[in-house]
């Protein structure tokens, strides 16, 4: 009886949580006006959270998550069928750009962060992905 209350306990604050994944997306991410497009989704490539007018395809999900799980390849992907050389890899960050744009990828736990935003702000869109990416992971997602 234990067991099945302290997961029901764990269900909904996950889904009282999962109501604020929006909000990360919109007021941490999108208000910086760094990001053309932001998504919050889970490690299986289902979105948790995304910003207006940001579509990833479902194919292009999964390329970012196989690279951040098997890191160093460095090869180009593709968001929302634009195309991206890849410009830094590892098993916690995927990063890349084109001409005009960057895409910049953070993991945590529970999460994959992605933005995309014109080059310019690839530095500070770093940061803004990272802060929010080092306080999930602090707080267990």
């Amino acid at each position: 009886m234990k067991k099945l209350f302290a997961l029901a306990l764990l269900a909904l604050s996950f889904n009282s949580l999962a109501g604020s994944w929006q909000a990360y997306v919109d007021d941490q991410l999108m208000r910086t006006q760094f990001f053309k497009g932001c998504l919050i989704m889970g490690h299986d490539g289902n979105t948790w959270a995304i910003s207006t007018r940001f579509r990833l395809y479902p194919q292009e999900s999964f390329e970012v998550l196989r690279q951040l799980k098997d890191p160093g390849a460095y090869t180009p992907v593709t968001i929302e069928a634009e195309v991206f050389n890849t410009t830094r890899s590892s098993d916690l960050i995927l990063a890349g750009r084109n001409s005009s744009n960057f895409f910049w990828s953070a993991k945590t736990y529970s999460t994959v962060i992605l933005c995309v935003g014109p080059s310019e702000n690839m530095g500070r869109g770093a940061v803004a992905i990272e802060r929010l990416a080092d306080y999930l992971r602090e707080n267990g997602y």
